[in-house]
């Protein structure tokens, strides 16, 4: 087995992970995110105790977001619209030669 074949493994000086990097492909071969602390109990608790708000502050967020839905939608059909009708309808479309 080369030198070259082998999976080198570089630390990260920010976050503590070892990545390992295949030098044949160039690519990452895998990382090793570095142990998180233990949380205490409370924490925990406290955690699942404050998920069903955040839950419903989420969902009213995308509920909120799909209302908004159509009417942007809405307006970028008439944006597109307009830009198409002050376009000269007999000129060609652009041909992939054109952008050298």
């Amino acid at each position: 087995m080369a030198n070259e074949d082998r999976v080198f493994r570089v630390d990260c000086e920010c976050c503590g992970a070892k990545i390992h990097i295949d030098p044949v492909r160039r690519e990452v071969f895998y990382t090793e995110h570095p142990d998180k602390p233990q949380r205490s109990f409370e924490e925990v608790v406290r955690d699942v105790k404050g998920s069903p708000q955040r839950a419903a502050e989420k969902f009213q967020a995308g509920l909120e977001a799909e209302e908004n839905k159509e009417e942007r939608l809405d307006a970028l059909f008439r944006k597109a619209k307009k830009k198409a009708e002050e376009e000269d309808p007999d000129e060609p479309p652009p041909s992939i030669w054109d952008f050298r």
